[in-house]
């Protein structure tokens, strides 16, 4: 993710970047319809590519408050993130 680059640099931070960057994000989560994700039981490729999305959002940038941009898929998130084969495969603590 671009943004975790940017922050890692030892120069300068581009504001520019980061705040084109943080806008991305959150368009895209606004306009998500949870519809097309499917549900635990019928999950599909776009869910999967979901979850792995929100879950390295949260890994890697937990201080980013996405579940108010789109409290619906926050909802979806949280069911799917309780699922064997999501906890299964969440990076270790502290990685």
């Amino acid at each position: 993710m671009s943004t975790i680059m940017e922050t890692k640099r030892e120069t300068e931070h581009s504001t520019y970047w980061l705040e084109r960057w943080n806008t991305a994000m959150e368009t895209g989560i606004r306009t998500v319809d949870v519809a097309v994700l499917g549900t635990p039981a019928e999950m599909n490729m776009a869910g999967i590519a979901m979850a792995a999305c929100l879950g390295y959002l949260d890994f890697r940038l937990g201080d980013h408050n996405w579940r108010a941009w789109n409290p619906a898929l926050a909802d979806w998130f949280h069911e799917i993130a309780q699922q064997p084969w999501f906890t299964e495969t969440a990076p270790p603590e502290g990685a």
